[in-house]
């Protein structure tokens, strides 16, 4: 179940538009800041960072 959440998490960041936070909350997260550290635990860097690395404009 949790590696199919951050599947879905990182499928959610690559669409820019797409606040972080708003994120966390459809993944069923209701503080933003436990899905930052999950997601961090997970891949070794914050949802910011994931999106900053696959950001075409980098």
């Amino acid at each position: 179940m949790t590696k199919l959440i951050m599947q879905e998490a990182q499928n959610w960041l690559l669409i820019p538009e797409i606040r972080i936070q708003d994120i966390s909350y459809a993944l069923g997260y209701s503080d933003p800041a436990h899905f930052t550290r999950q997601f961090k635990k997970w891949t070794g860097e914050t949802p910011r960072q994931f999106q900053k690395q696959v950001s075409p404009t980098g």
